[in-house]
């Protein structure tokens, strides 16, 4: 009886959020020289996480090169950039504040001058200098008395240099700002890259009623589910705050492995497994051993929040449309093969549930009917009550150019509140970077040792040989 009035209530807010998603959208869709926030954008320029957290939502992309532009030739590429396409209103503009808790994007006047104050030009000697950098650059805040991005040209005198982009999370999702910079970051042709998600409603995969009605219980009762306590957790009564920093955040990549690799394990266990299930399941055990080898403890249930990038109108790419999915990472399966199948049909009913759009509607209704403090607490007890934030992005296929430069890596440092891992592939290469605030996970650069480990035993249980994770 209880389920079925939750499903109900549940259901009239899911409209409810629907309608104002749809409002939203009608007045939000013109590009002006001021443009209010939508109420995802608004929510992370506002920071839903505790102060003690000491953290800000903030995307980072580094770029491997052989060699890099100067500043002057890529703030004039940047100003060519922002100026050419009015879409691109937010990165033109800081931000004001509007009334009490609102604010919208306002352009500044001086562009050029702002883009030239947000680019940096660093000098190191070597790759472990360059990674000290970069580590140590992401765990820092971005102004916000300006433009809500910047830049980093680190020249290296020992190996390979690196362009570092960051972002602001108000001003867009992941994909919407790599597509928003196509005329910079180019196929090897020079075609523009583009990579975001579109609608396209013959690739959708269709809806079932038993799974929305799962998801809609899923969502419900969500508040009162937690993962095993353990150090990934972090209970309040040992770290003083379940989401406190303690140390430093630090970052630990795996080596590239090949893509190939994993589709071959994909294919041999069947059954429509995809990538991103077995590298799922692998991160699943990889955290189980961890914890093992760590605390000696047992878990019995380890989740992660899976961040889905949702389709939006090809001329309104740079914005917030996406939403968290809970997946059960099903660590206390031993055997990796059935793990990764538990994973598969798990992700399938996710698929079937239009969970990701639900959760949208939720915390537009959210927004809508509750105060900034609620809406920080059920943030925050979204993330404390989950292991790992995990993503995996499906990157450039081959290699591009930023710049008309050739790019030999790419990666994506995303300090969080909880232990983030974030998997890219790119040019037939995948990589995996962690990063964790080392004061509540020790040594974070065996996580990437372990990931490794736990690849190769589910491509051993899928009869597929070690020596091709070898790239050549």
């Amino acid at each position: 009886m209880i389920n079925a009035l939750a499903v109900v209530v549940s259901a009239v807010a899911v409209i409810l959020g629907f309608v104002s998603l749809r409002k939203r959208r009608e007045t939000d869709d013109p590009p002006v020289i001021r443009r209010k926030m939508s109420f995802q954008s608004r929510s992370l320029y506002q920071n839903m996480f505790p102060a003690d957290a000491e953290i800000m939502s903030i995307i980072n992309a580094e770029f491997e090169m052989s060699y890099l532009p100067s500043k002057d030739e890529f703030v004039s590429q940047l100003m060519d950039l922002c100026s050419e396409k009015p879409e691109l209103v937010r990165l033109r503009s800081r931000v004001e504040e509007v009334g009490s808790s609102d604010y919208r994007f306002t352009e500044i006047e001086d562009l050029r001058g702002g883009l030239s104050r947000v680019v940096h030009v660093e000098i190191v000697p070597d790759d472990d200098a360059r990674n000290a950098l970069v580590e140590k650059i992401v765990g820092t805040n971005l102004p916000l008395n300006g433009l809500l991005h910047s830049y980093y040209l680190i020249h290296n005198h020992g190996g390979r240099s690196a362009v570092l982009f960051r972002f602001h999370h108000a001003l867009g999702d992941a994909m919407g700002l790599i597509d928003s910079y196509s005329n910079i970051l180019t196929l090897e042709d020079g075609s523009p890259l583009v990579h975001g998600k579109t609608d396209a409603k013959g690739r959708r995969q269709p809806l079932k009623l038993g799974a929305v009605l799962k998801a809609l219980v899923k969502l419900v009762i969500a508040p009162f589910i937690s993962d095993s306590k353990t150090l990934l957790t972090c209970s309040s009564d040992e770290t003083g705050g379940p989401l406190k920093r303690i140390g430093t955040r630090k970052l630990a990549r795996t080596l590239p492995f090949p893509l190939e690799y994993v589709k071959a394990i994909k294919n041999s266990v069947g059954n429509g497994c995809t990538v991103n299930d077995v590298l799922t399941a692998v991160l699943g055990g990889c955290l189980k051993k961890y914890v093992q080898e760590t605390t000696n403890g047992q878990p019995l249930k380890l989740r992660a929040l899976v961040p889905v990038v949702l389709p939006r109108k090809k001329s309104d790419m740079l914005r917030n449309r996406w939403s968290f999915v809970s997946v059960d990472l099903h660590s206390q399966v031993d055997d990796a093969k059935s793990r990764l199948l538990d994973v598969h049909n798990e992700m399938e009913v996710i698929k079937a549930s239009g969970e990701a759009l639900l959760t949208l509607a939720f915390h537009s209704i959210g927004e809508a009917l509750t105060s900034l403090s609620m809406k920080r607490r059920i943030i925050s007890n979204q993330f404390a009550s989950h292991s790992v934030v995990f993503s995996n992005v499906q990157g450039p296929l081959s290699r591009v150019k930023l710049c008309g430069i050739p790019v030999e890596h790419i990666s994506i440092p995303f300090p969080n509140v909880r232990l983030q891992a974030i998997a890219l592939s790119y040019n037939g290469e995948v990589t995996v970077t962690f990063c964790a605030d080392d004061g509540r996970l020790p040594n974070p650069d065996r996580l990437t040792k372990l990931f490794m480990e736990e690849l190769e035993v589910l491509g051993s249980a899928a009869n597929i040989s070690s020596s091709q994770m070898r790239l050549p």
